[in-house]
């Protein structure tokens, strides 16, 4: 039990911690598609 519970703690961290990166990719991801969207429309 306690051997389960350590790993999804640990799981848990490292997910938390990869977050920020996910949503800076997210972001970089919408501002690309924003860049096209503006010269298409020009």
């Amino acid at each position: 039990m306690y051997k389960l519970l350590q790993r999804k703690t640990i799981e848990m961290i490292q997910y938390y911690y990869s977050l920020p990166k996910l949503l800076t990719l997210h972001n970089d991801h919408l501002a690309a598609n924003n860049l096209v969207h503006n010269y298409s429309t020009l």
